[in-house]
């Protein structure tokens, strides 16, 4: 880069009719401008970069066992309080996924008893016994699976 500006800088003093002064103010304002462009196009393919990185990130978060997650979800007992699209004793797996959007590992904590109620309050103690018996005591990659499932439900 430096090997570059030492043409650039001679051209604008002979250019300038000798005068260093007012050469090496164009030279900084050339070099103001293009550090100006390079920052501004480093912002662009960074947020360019993040936004991708984040697909990815979503459609890893996709691929999981939807048979195995189903099958430990009738296993564990969720499906006799929670169905797809309907309330029945707790509320549908479609209002719990909208309610932990966003918030990775939060039904995790929940399920491991750590972790707030967003959905139904009323309903905190039900939950909170099969917490207690069966979620609680379960592996995190089971519990992880069961997250994965209740957002992706269909």
């Amino acid at each position: 880069m430096k090997l570059l500006l030492i043409p650039i800088a001679v051209f604008f003093l002979v250019s300038c009719g000798g005068n260093p002064e007012k050469a090496t103010g164009e030279v900084k304002s050339m070099l103001k401008n293009t550090t100006e462009k390079v920052t501004q196009e480093t912002k662009k393919v960074t947020k360019k970069v993040t936004s991708e990185a984040q697909k990815v990130a979503d459609n890893v978060a996709l691929a999981f066992d939807e048979e195995k997650a189903k099958a430990l979800f009738t296993e564990k007992t969720c499906a006799t309080c929670h169905q797809i699209d309907t309330k029945t004793v707790g509320p549908a797996i479609k209002v719990i996924s909208e309610a932990y959007k966003g918030k990775k590992g939060a039904i995790v904590n929940f399920l491991q008893g750590n972790g707030e109620v967003l959905v139904d309050k009323t309903l905190a103690a039900v939950m909170q016994a099969n917490i207690d018996n069966i979620t609680s005591k379960m592996d995190v990659a089971d519990l992880e699976l069961l997250e994965a499932y209740i957002y992706n439900a269909k």
